[in-house]
């Protein structure tokens, strides 16, 4: 009792002073955990009085929306967890799920947890992992929401004669654990509070430059547990006024090159966005399967191959991963990754601070003309990027952004987020997956083998290109707008969309009604078809004969065997068809404007 209370600051009565009482409504709120876990000190400093600061703002803002008022950001009703709104994800440290069910192999109980772990996560962009235990009745399992995967001890029977002991030891170790040891970095470090223009800001630091963070713009979907959990935040320096950088945290495979050392190569490059900073020396690594060998003993229980998972999580608090051997299992789940291992792969977490530019191609609606110029524009960026030796791999309507020239009122486009971006000649990305977006993705890789991938070329990025420009363009009427939002449902799979692709390439070759519609404004215009014609006709009737490495064109001769050749002279090829045809097709859009002008002057 002594030490708990002057080392960690924490009462005797802790478990009935997590709720304090409101004086002007006689109300009890819950305290905030981390104003209760942290360390005790006599006197208050600076940082505490500006996390209080923030905490104290934020909890009165949700208050003050929950009696309806209107509220600035319609995401943040979202963050809350307790029904009077008075703290929110952001502060959750760790959690229990309690059950009066033995059900504690259910199913619906894990996907709680699962939800649960999403969610403090997506909030708490810089955190590593989360700890989460499930009592069901008389039984116990310890869940660590990783990176990379998540690790599940075999249940403890608390109703043994060490149950209670386990119990009450993992409470303890869990309560008093620092920060690093339950996956949140250090607070002084990466991210920190500090008063900025009177008011409390989260600050960063990138590549030795300050940044102070803005409003959250981007993040993870709500049921995203893995993948690369990218949240973007505005960003500006100290002395500046104006939101003008994005901060981007991002958690993707350590294999894979840093973004900012691809931004920093093609740095001056027409059409791709200006990094300020990244951080050249990442944090954590997430969990790997060394790591878990390293902490883990194997153990055979019925039969089943198992890992031992061990809870502690620092030496302060090596006792509680002592006093139960089987809370030390890990059950084991997943593919083999070879010699009867889990297949993981390890995450960095990586910041980047790039220009901001605010406007893309799914948040405005441009005019036809404005938006085929835009198209354009986009075909030329990426061919740009590709005499560099590069592609991007993940082009979609977020992350084509979209800038108009002051001098003649034109639009182009800069390219964003270059996480996936490869080498056309050279070592692989380190992707051990496919990587894009599902509803640009070019057919070739959405139908292909994930055992065989198809490394990607300039003529993947023409084809992704297509679907960005096209998608948009449908989505402008209600016969295109169906498809477009049939693409993005995420309960598609590859092969489904893939389906629906294909379908849309056979209806186009028809001309049918439905595009007529969305094609309104020229649709009198032969050379309108025949622009679209071109189109398509050359993006998807290209032929592979995969083993030999040639293409279906006699005239083009492969130089190596891995068809290099092939792939830039079709590129060259469809890229001066497609830019002809957009071009033509815009000319065909400034007459229709200019006769319906003159018709609506009456002239």
């Amino acid at each position: 009792e002594d030490a708990v209370d002057g080392r960690y600051g924490l009462k005797l009565d802790f478990f009935t002073s997590c709720v304090q009482q409101d004086p002007p409504t006689g109300c009890f709120h819950p305290v905030s955990l981390s104003t209760i876990l942290q360390p005790h000190r006599t006197s208050t400093s600076s940082a505490d009085m500006e996390a209080n600061l923030r905490r104290s703002s934020r909890i009165a803002q949700l208050r003050i929306d929950s009696h309806g008022h209107p509220q600035s950001d319609t995401t943040e009703t979202d963050t809350v967890l307790a029904n009077d709104k008075s703290f929110a994800w952001e502060d959750v440290r760790n959690f229990w799920e309690l059950k009066s069910s033995r059900q504690i192999n259910s199913r619906g109980v894990w996907a709680n947890m699962i939800l649960k772990a999403a969610q403090i996560l997506r909030f708490q962009w810089h955190r590593r992992f989360v700890l989460g235990f499930l009592v069901c009745g008389t039984q116990m399992r310890l869940f660590r929401f990783d990176r990379s995967c998540v690790l599940v001890s075999l249940p403890v029977n608390l109703g043994d004669d060490e149950g209670p002991s386990v119990l009450t030891k993992c409470i303890l170790a869990e309560l008093v654990a620092p920060t690093e040891a339950v996956g949140i970095p250090d607070w002084c470090a990466q991210p920190r509070i500090a008063e900025v223009d009177g008011r409390p800001r989260l600050v960063v630091s990138v590549d030795g430059k300050e940044f102070v963070l803005g409003d959250r713009i981007s993040g993870p979907q709500r049921d995203n547990l893995t993948g690369r959990a990218t949240s973007v935040h505005l960003a500006r320096g100290r002395d500046d006024r104006a939101w003008r950088y994005c901060y981007k945290s991002s958690w993707p495979y350590a294999s894979r090159l840093h973004e900012g050392g691809v931004l920093k190569e093609l740095k001056g490059t027409p059409g791709v966005v200006r990094v300020l900073a990244w951080d050249a020396t990442p944090m954590d690594v997430a969990l790997t399967v060394d790591w878990i060998l390293m902490h883990c003993r194997p153990l055979g229980v019925s039969g089943r191959r198992q890992y031992g998972f061990s809870t502690s999580v620092s030496n302060s608090t090596s006792s509680a991963s002592q006093s139960h051997d089987s809370l030390s299992l890990l059950e084991r789940t997943g593919d083999d990754g070879g010699g009867g291992y889990p297949q993981l792969h390890a995450r960095q977490h990586r910041q980047t601070v790039t220009d901001y530019i605010p406007l893309s191609f799914a948040s405005t609606q441009l005019a036809p003309l404005d938006l085929l110029q835009a198209w354009r524009s986009l075909y030329v960026v990426i061919d740009t990027i590709a005499t560099k030796g590069w592609v991007h791999r993940d082009l979609s309507l977020s992350n084509v952004r979209l800038s108009r020239n002051d001098n003649d009122r034109s639009w182009s486009v800069t390219l964003i987020d270059f996480d996936l971006a490869a080498r056309i000649e050279g070592s692989n990305s380190g992707s051990p997956d496919k990587t894009g977006t599902l509803a640009f993705m070019p057919l070739e890789v959405l139908e292909s083998d994930p055992q065989f991938p198809v490394r990607h070329q300039e003529l993947h990025e023409d084809e992704a290109a297509f679907w960005v420009g096209f998608l948009r363009f449908i989505s402008r009427s209600a016969a295109g707008r169906d498809r477009y939002h049939r693409l993005l449902d995420p309960k598609l799979d590859m092969s489904m969309i893939a389906g629906a692709k294909r379908s849309i390439v056979a209806q186009l070759k028809r001309w049918p009604l439905w595009f007529s519609d969305v094609v309104y404004e020229a649709k009198q215009c032969d050379l309108l078809r025949e622009a679209c014609a071109e189109i398509y006709s050359l993006q998807f009737e290209r032929e592979y004969d995969r083993e030999k490495g040639k293409h279906a064109y006699p005239d083009v001769d492969v130089v190596d065997g891995e068809g290099r050749r092939v792939h830039e002279v079709q590129h060259r090829r469809v890229l001066r068809a497609v830019v002809e045809a957009l071009e033509r097709w815009i000319e065909c859009c400034e007459e229709y404007d200019t006769l319906a002008s003159i018709r609506l002057m009456g002239l």
